[in-house]
């Protein structure tokens, strides 16, 4: 998962939860709810963007994000970008429109994002051309 997952989206730390001695119980995995973090100084910083902002929801299509940093990328960069669709916004950027990057991250099922690679072959949208 991006990191970049984590400053748009209240999401948190993994966790899984292994219920020993229970057979009948299945082992549990997912993220924390976390909406904000907070700096060394102390103030919060929300990671609840692209959902509460009112101006990212109608204006912020979505995000760029690479792990290399701008003044030491590669010669040669596409594939280690992503782009993380805004599922907020009421008119979204077509799923394929940026093809240099390497993934997308897009709206899933029941208000979840997932990379473009893994949406079931049935519901990938189109690319654009």
């Amino acid at each position: 998962m991006p990191l970049v997952l984590k400053a748009v989206f209240p999401i948190g730390d993994h966790y899984f939860s292994v219920p020993f001695g229970r057979p009948d119980t299945a082992v549990k995995t997912g993220h924390k709810y976390r909406d904000e973090v907070v700096k060394r100084a102390g103030s919060p910083v929300p990671t609840t963007a692209f959902e509460t902002n009112p101006t990212a929801r109608k204006s912020l299509a979505g995000v760029f994000f690479s792990v290399w940093p701008i003044w030491n990328a590669p010669a040669r960069t596409g594939k280690d970008i992503v782009f993380v669709h805004n599922p907020f916004m009421p008119n979204r950027v077509p799923e394929g429109a940026f093809a240099f990057t390497g993934d997308e991250w897009v709206p899933g099922p029941e208000g979840t994002i997932m990379p473009r690679s893994l949406r079931p072959a049935a519901q990938q949208a189109a690319p654009t051309a």
